[in-house]
């Protein structure tokens, strides 16, 4: 009889001990995917603005080789920034602005420009995001020379 209340005493100290068992593994298994999902939409959020900075630094790019190509009477802010932006980039980026400044330097015998070019916009909060600027100098051929 002693042995029969025995094992009626275990198994009774056991029981719940499964369910017990069962939901602390749905609560583990719960904070594992809530975490999963944040890293998932930071990753998102990261690959996004690394294709904004992207985009925005081959626009830069492109303007600096098109300014390049500039005859040196017509290298101006204006003629730089006259062009509108690409699709690509109205497409991704809130409110871009193109910024292009064209300064005259003194290299020596030879006449420079130095000409920048800033592109920024807003993220989705609406906050300004670190523009993308990109310069390079141009330098008068002999002929060109005023």
């Amino acid at each position: 009889m002693t042995r029969q209340l025995r094992h009626h005493d275990r198994i009774h100290r056991r029981s719940g001990s499964l369910l017990t068992e069962c939901v602390l593994a749905l609560g583990v298994i719960m904070v594992a995917v809530v975490l999963l999902a944040q890293l998932m939409m930071t990753a998102a959020i990261q690959r996004r603005l690394a294709e904004q900075k992207r985009l925005a630094l081959e626009e830069v790019a492109n303007r600096l080789e098109r300014a390049a190509l500039l005859p040196w009477s017509r290298l101006t802010a204006d003629e730089i920034e006259s062009a509108p932006l690409g699709a690509p980039v109205q497409r991704a980026l809130q409110e871009p602005k193109l910024i292009a400044t064209v300064t005259d330097e003194q290299a020596g015998p030879v006449a420079a420009r130095r000409i920048d070019v800033q592109l920024a916009w807003h993220n989705a909060a609406g906050m300004a995001v670190e523009p993308v600027t990109l310069s390079a100098w141009r330098f008068a051929a002999q002929e060109e020379t005023p």
